[in-house]
Protein backbone atom coordinates (compact mmCIF):
# COMPACT_ATOMS: atom_id res chain seq x y z
CA UNK A 1 0.00 0.00 0.00
CA UNK A 2 2.83 2.49 0.76
CA UNK A 3 4.10 2.12 -3.51
CA UNK A 4 -0.13 1.71 -4.59
CA UNK A 5 -1.53 4.38 -2.73
CA UNK A 6 -4.70 3.52 -4.85
CA UNK A 7 -6.67 1.05 -3.16
CA UNK A 8 -8.39 -0.19 -6.51
CA UNK A 9 -4.76 -0.52 -8.20
CA UNK A 10 -3.74 -2.48 -5.25
CA UNK A 11 -6.47 -4.71 -5.33
CA UNK A 12 -6.02 -5.41 -8.95
CA UNK A 13 -2.37 -6.01 -8.64
CA UNK A 14 -3.39 -8.42 -5.42
CA UNK A 15 -5.70 -10.63 -8.01
CA UNK A 16 -3.50 -10.79 -10.35
CA UNK A 17 -0.95 -12.11 -8.06
CA UNK A 18 -2.76 -14.80 -6.38
CA UNK A 19 -4.08 -15.49 -10.44
CA UNK A 20 -0.24 -16.02 -11.08
CA UNK A 21 0.00 -18.32 -8.25
CA UNK A 22 -3.21 -20.51 -8.49
CA UNK A 23 -2.02 -21.19 -11.97
CA UNK A 24 1.35 -22.17 -11.39
CA UNK A 25 0.90 -24.36 -8.55
CA UNK A 26 -1.76 -26.22 -10.99
CA UNK A 27 0.69 -26.67 -13.19
CA UNK A 28 3.56 -28.13 -11.04
CA UNK A 29 1.25 -29.40 -8.14
CA UNK A 30 -2.11 -30.50 -10.30
CA UNK A 31 -0.54 -34.11 -11.45
CA UNK A 32 1.04 -33.13 -14.83
CA UNK A 33 4.71 -33.56 -13.12
CA UNK A 34 5.29 -36.57 -11.51
CA UNK A 35 8.31 -35.60 -9.83
CA UNK A 36 11.25 -37.66 -8.97
CA UNK A 37 11.66 -41.61 -10.23
CA UNK A 38 8.85 -41.15 -13.19
CA UNK A 39 9.41 -40.23 -15.96
CA UNK A 40 6.51 -39.97 -17.64
CA UNK A 41 3.82 -36.47 -17.49
CA UNK A 42 -0.15 -36.12 -18.01
CA UNK A 43 -2.95 -35.56 -15.68
CA UNK A 44 -6.26 -36.94 -15.83
CA UNK A 45 -8.70 -33.44 -15.89
CA UNK A 46 -11.08 -35.62 -13.71
CA UNK A 47 -8.36 -36.40 -11.32
CA UNK A 48 -6.28 -33.00 -11.37
CA UNK A 49 -5.12 -31.67 -7.62
CA UNK A 50 -7.21 -28.49 -6.85
CA UNK A 51 -5.37 -27.72 -3.67
CA UNK A 52 -1.54 -27.95 -3.80
CA UNK A 53 0.40 -25.73 -2.01
CA UNK A 54 0.81 -22.66 -4.29
CA UNK A 55 -2.84 -23.05 -5.09
CA UNK A 56 -3.36 -22.95 -0.73
CA UNK A 57 -0.79 -20.09 -0.40
CA UNK A 58 -2.77 -17.94 -3.41
CA UNK A 59 -5.93 -18.46 -1.12
CA UNK A 60 -4.03 -17.29 2.03
CA UNK A 61 -2.18 -14.35 0.20
CA UNK A 62 -5.73 -12.83 -1.40
CA UNK A 63 -6.91 -13.14 1.88
CA UNK A 64 -4.36 -11.50 3.83
CA UNK A 65 -3.66 -8.75 1.22
CA UNK A 66 -7.32 -8.10 0.34
CA UNK A 67 -7.22 -7.21 4.11
CA UNK A 68 -4.12 -5.52 4.02
CA UNK A 69 -5.52 -3.03 1.56
CA UNK A 70 -9.15 -2.11 2.64
CA UNK A 71 -9.32 -3.49 6.52
CA UNK A 72 -6.40 -1.49 7.64
CA UNK A 73 -7.36 1.81 9.66
CA UNK A 74 -5.65 4.80 8.43
CA UNK A 75 -4.06 5.51 12.20
CA UNK A 76 -0.35 6.85 12.42
CA UNK A 77 0.98 4.33 14.84
CA UNK A 78 3.17 6.03 18.01
CA UNK A 79 2.17 4.04 20.68
CA UNK A 80 0.86 -0.05 21.14
CA UNK A 81 -3.23 1.25 21.57
CA UNK A 82 -2.54 3.50 18.04
CA UNK A 83 -0.84 -0.21 16.54
CA UNK A 84 -3.94 -1.75 17.74
CA UNK A 85 -6.24 0.55 16.30
CA UNK A 86 -4.74 0.25 13.03
CA UNK A 87 -4.56 -3.74 12.89
CA UNK A 88 -7.05 -4.64 14.80
CA UNK A 89 -9.62 -5.50 12.17
CA UNK A 90 -7.35 -7.63 10.59
CA UNK A 91 -6.87 -9.95 14.02
CA UNK A 92 -10.68 -9.86 13.98
CA UNK A 93 -10.56 -11.97 10.70
CA UNK A 94 -7.49 -13.73 11.41
CA UNK A 95 -9.87 -15.52 15.18
CA UNK A 96 -12.83 -15.95 12.89
CA UNK A 97 -10.81 -17.81 10.40
CA UNK A 98 -9.47 -20.06 13.01
CA UNK A 99 -13.13 -20.54 14.86
CA UNK A 100 -14.36 -21.54 11.96
CA UNK A 101 -11.45 -24.09 10.95
CA UNK A 102 -12.17 -25.35 14.17
CA UNK A 103 -15.76 -25.83 14.13
CA UNK A 104 -15.81 -27.19 10.38
CA UNK A 105 -13.62 -29.87 11.81
CA UNK A 106 -14.70 -31.10 14.92
CA UNK A 107 -18.37 -29.99 14.26
CA UNK A 108 -18.86 -31.44 10.25
CA UNK A 109 -20.07 -34.50 10.08
CA UNK A 110 -18.31 -36.92 7.99
CA UNK A 111 -20.53 -39.93 6.18
CA UNK A 112 -19.06 -43.56 5.07
CA UNK A 113 -17.45 -43.55 2.06
CA UNK A 114 -16.36 -46.18 -0.77
CA UNK A 115 -13.60 -47.22 -2.43
CA UNK A 116 -12.54 -49.62 -5.57
CA UNK A 117 -9.10 -50.11 -4.57
CA UNK A 118 -6.77 -52.41 -7.19
CA UNK A 119 -5.96 -55.93 -5.33
CA UNK A 120 -4.12 -59.39 -6.31
CA UNK A 121 -5.43 -62.69 -6.33
CA UNK A 122 -3.37 -65.79 -6.26
CA UNK A 123 -6.74 -67.54 -8.29
CA UNK A 124 -7.01 -64.84 -10.51
CA UNK A 125 -4.46 -64.00 -13.41
CA UNK A 126 -5.65 -60.92 -13.84
CA UNK A 127 -5.40 -57.41 -11.41
CA UNK A 128 -9.28 -57.41 -9.57
CA UNK A 129 -11.06 -54.52 -7.72
CA UNK A 130 -12.65 -54.65 -4.15
CA UNK A 131 -15.08 -52.02 -2.82
CA UNK A 132 -14.44 -51.46 0.70
CA UNK A 133 -16.68 -48.89 3.04
CA UNK A 134 -15.00 -46.93 6.24
CA UNK A 135 -15.70 -43.92 8.03
CA UNK A 136 -12.99 -41.03 7.32
CA UNK A 137 -10.80 -41.37 9.97
CA UNK A 138 -7.50 -39.21 10.14
CA UNK A 139 -5.53 -42.07 11.96
CA UNK A 140 -3.90 -43.87 9.53
CA UNK A 141 -1.71 -46.84 11.72
CA UNK A 142 -2.85 -49.05 9.73
CA UNK A 143 -1.99 -48.00 6.67
CA UNK A 144 1.96 -47.27 6.95
CA UNK A 145 4.99 -49.04 8.93
CA UNK A 146 6.31 -46.05 10.09
CA UNK A 147 2.73 -44.42 11.43
CA UNK A 148 2.57 -41.52 12.24
CA UNK A 149 4.75 -40.84 9.53
CA UNK A 150 4.66 -41.78 5.82
CA UNK A 151 5.78 -45.27 4.97
CA UNK A 152 5.41 -48.66 3.18
CA UNK A 153 1.65 -50.35 3.27
CA UNK A 154 1.64 -52.99 6.47
CA UNK A 155 1.22 -56.54 5.18
CA UNK A 156 -2.66 -57.39 4.98
CA UNK A 157 -3.40 -53.62 5.27
CA UNK A 158 -7.28 -52.72 4.07
CA UNK A 159 -7.71 -51.47 0.84
CA UNK A 160 -9.05 -48.23 1.59
CA UNK A 161 -5.29 -47.32 2.34
CA UNK A 162 -4.94 -46.83 -1.37
CA UNK A 163 -8.01 -44.27 -1.53
CA UNK A 164 -6.90 -41.06 -2.93
CA UNK A 165 -5.91 -38.84 0.22
CA UNK A 166 -4.86 -35.32 0.46
CA UNK A 167 -4.61 -33.11 3.46
CA UNK A 168 -4.01 -30.03 2.12
CA UNK A 169 -7.06 -29.08 0.65
CA UNK A 170 -9.78 -26.58 1.14
CA UNK A 171 -10.41 -26.87 5.26
CA UNK A 172 -6.46 -26.07 5.87
CA UNK A 173 -6.20 -23.05 3.19
CA UNK A 174 -8.30 -21.53 6.23
CA UNK A 175 -5.17 -21.97 8.34
CA UNK A 176 -2.62 -21.15 6.03
CA UNK A 177 -4.50 -17.98 5.88
CA UNK A 178 -3.78 -17.21 9.42
CA UNK A 179 -0.31 -18.15 9.11
CA UNK A 180 -0.19 -15.31 6.61
CA UNK A 181 -2.03 -13.07 8.96
CA UNK A 182 1.08 -13.93 11.86
CA UNK A 183 3.46 -13.21 9.26
CA UNK A 184 1.87 -10.22 7.85
CA UNK A 185 1.29 -8.74 11.72
CA UNK A 186 5.75 -9.88 12.33
CA UNK A 187 6.26 -7.27 8.97
CA UNK A 188 4.07 -4.77 10.86
CA UNK A 189 6.26 -4.93 13.93
CA UNK A 190 9.66 -4.55 11.49
CA UNK A 191 7.52 -1.17 10.36
CA UNK A 192 6.28 0.12 13.08
CA UNK A 193 8.63 -1.38 16.62
CA UNK A 194 11.56 -2.19 14.85
CA UNK A 195 11.39 -5.85 15.11
CA UNK A 196 11.68 -8.72 13.45
CA UNK A 197 9.50 -11.26 11.04
CA UNK A 198 9.34 -14.57 9.82
CA UNK A 199 7.81 -16.80 7.24
CA UNK A 200 6.96 -19.86 7.84
CA UNK A 201 6.79 -23.53 7.11
CA UNK A 202 4.38 -25.60 6.10
CA UNK A 203 2.94 -28.79 7.31
CA UNK A 204 -1.00 -29.52 8.31
CA UNK A 205 -1.87 -26.22 9.01
CA UNK A 206 -3.59 -27.32 12.46
CA UNK A 207 -4.17 -24.74 14.75
CA UNK A 208 -1.87 -26.27 17.55
CA UNK A 209 0.72 -26.49 14.89
CA UNK A 210 0.15 -22.56 13.91
CA UNK A 211 0.74 -21.10 17.60
CA UNK A 212 4.14 -23.66 17.77
CA UNK A 213 5.48 -22.50 14.22
CA UNK A 214 5.22 -18.62 15.09
CA UNK A 215 6.46 -18.90 18.22
CA UNK A 216 9.79 -21.00 17.05
CA UNK A 217 9.84 -19.06 13.78
CA UNK A 218 9.66 -15.96 15.39
CA UNK A 219 12.47 -16.58 18.03
CA UNK A 220 14.92 -17.87 15.41
CA UNK A 221 14.45 -15.04 13.24
CA UNK A 222 14.96 -12.80 16.31
CA UNK A 223 18.18 -14.64 17.21
CA UNK A 224 19.28 -14.89 12.86
CA UNK A 225 18.60 -10.52 13.21
CA UNK A 226 20.62 -10.49 16.01
CA UNK A 227 23.37 -11.93 14.56
CA UNK A 228 23.16 -10.54 11.56
CA UNK A 229 21.93 -7.01 11.65
CA UNK A 230 23.03 -6.18 15.24
CA UNK A 231 26.27 -8.20 15.21
CA UNK A 232 26.78 -7.91 11.33
CA UNK A 233 28.11 -10.96 10.91
CA UNK A 234 27.05 -11.46 7.33
CA UNK A 235 29.76 -14.13 5.85
CA UNK A 236 27.93 -16.71 6.92
CA UNK A 237 24.39 -16.35 5.76
CA UNK A 238 25.35 -14.96 2.62
CA UNK A 239 24.12 -18.60 1.03
CA UNK A 240 20.60 -17.81 2.63
CA UNK A 241 20.34 -14.55 1.58
CA UNK A 242 21.01 -15.67 -2.13
CA UNK A 243 18.58 -18.08 -1.67
CA UNK A 244 15.60 -15.99 -0.81
CA UNK A 245 16.24 -13.39 -3.78
CA UNK A 246 15.24 -16.07 -5.51
CA UNK A 247 12.75 -18.39 -4.03
CA UNK A 248 10.63 -19.36 -6.38
CA UNK A 249 12.69 -20.47 -8.96
CA UNK A 250 14.17 -22.78 -6.46
CA UNK A 251 10.92 -23.66 -5.44
CA UNK A 252 9.79 -24.19 -9.22
CA UNK A 253 13.05 -26.09 -9.79
CA UNK A 254 13.94 -27.85 -6.41
CA UNK A 255 10.55 -28.63 -4.15
CA UNK A 256 8.76 -29.32 -6.90
CA UNK A 257 11.41 -31.54 -8.37
CA UNK A 258 11.29 -30.30 -12.07
CA UNK A 259 15.18 -30.71 -11.92
CA UNK A 260 15.61 -33.91 -10.75
CA UNK A 261 13.18 -35.19 -12.87
CA UNK A 262 14.87 -33.66 -15.63
CA UNK A 263 18.27 -35.23 -14.18
CA UNK A 264 17.01 -38.67 -13.84
CA UNK A 265 15.99 -38.45 -17.56
CA UNK A 266 19.49 -39.03 -18.51
CA UNK A 267 20.30 -42.58 -17.56
CA UNK A 268 22.82 -45.81 -18.51
CA UNK A 269 20.32 -48.59 -19.09
CA UNK A 270 18.11 -48.85 -16.96
CA UNK A 271 16.30 -45.42 -15.35
CA UNK A 272 17.01 -46.41 -11.84
CA UNK A 273 20.97 -45.34 -12.95
CA UNK A 274 20.81 -41.76 -13.28
CA UNK A 275 22.84 -39.07 -11.51
CA UNK A 276 20.40 -38.10 -8.99
CA UNK A 277 20.01 -41.56 -8.01
CA UNK A 278 23.66 -42.53 -7.79
CA UNK A 279 24.73 -39.95 -5.53
CA UNK A 280 22.05 -40.28 -2.89
CA UNK A 281 23.05 -44.14 -3.08
CA UNK A 282 26.87 -43.27 -2.74
CA UNK A 283 25.83 -41.03 0.22
CA UNK A 284 23.79 -43.95 2.02
CA UNK A 285 26.80 -46.20 1.65
CA UNK A 286 29.27 -43.82 3.08
CA UNK A 287 26.99 -43.24 6.40
CA UNK A 288 25.89 -46.83 6.15
CA UNK A 289 22.31 -45.51 6.83
CA UNK A 290 19.57 -44.79 4.59
CA UNK A 291 18.41 -41.92 7.09
CA UNK A 292 21.56 -39.86 7.13
CA UNK A 293 22.60 -40.69 3.76
CA UNK A 294 19.42 -39.16 2.89
CA UNK A 295 20.13 -36.04 5.10
CA UNK A 296 23.47 -35.59 3.88
CA UNK A 297 22.05 -35.62 0.31
CA UNK A 298 19.53 -32.84 1.17
CA UNK A 299 22.32 -30.92 2.81
CA UNK A 300 24.25 -31.18 -0.64
CA UNK A 301 21.17 -30.23 -2.64
CA UNK A 302 20.17 -27.14 -0.54
CA UNK A 303 23.72 -26.41 -0.76
CA UNK A 304 23.84 -26.77 -4.54
CA UNK A 305 20.41 -24.39 -4.75
CA UNK A 306 22.15 -21.91 -2.82
CA UNK A 307 25.16 -21.33 -5.15
CA UNK A 308 22.75 -21.38 -8.47
CA UNK A 309 20.58 -18.95 -6.88
CA UNK A 310 23.94 -17.02 -6.21
CA UNK A 311 25.18 -16.93 -9.66
CA UNK A 312 21.30 -15.77 -10.70
CA UNK A 313 22.13 -12.75 -8.08
CA UNK A 314 25.41 -12.20 -9.34
CA UNK A 315 24.08 -12.09 -13.03
CA UNK A 316 21.12 -9.87 -11.79
CA UNK A 317 18.48 -12.18 -12.90
CA UNK A 318 15.39 -12.34 -10.16
CA UNK A 319 11.91 -14.57 -11.07
CA UNK A 320 9.23 -13.09 -9.54
CA UNK A 321 5.26 -12.95 -10.07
Amino acid sequence: MQRTPSKVVATKKVLLRTTNLFLLGLLLQGGYFHGRNNLTYGVDLDRIRWFGILQRISIAYLLAALCEVWLVNNVCVDSTVSYVKKYYIEWIVAILLSATYVSLLLGLYVPSWEFEAPGNNSTLPIPFYVTTTKTVNLEFAECSVNSPDYGPLPENSPNWCLAPFDPEGLLSSLMAAVTCFAGLHFGHLIVHLKLIGMPFSKPLYTLSYMFLTTGVSGFLFILMYFIVDVQKFKRPFILFQWMGMNALIVYILAASELFPAFVQGFYWHSPENNLVNLTESMFQTIFQSKRWGTLAFVLLEILFWCLAAGFLHMRGIYIKL
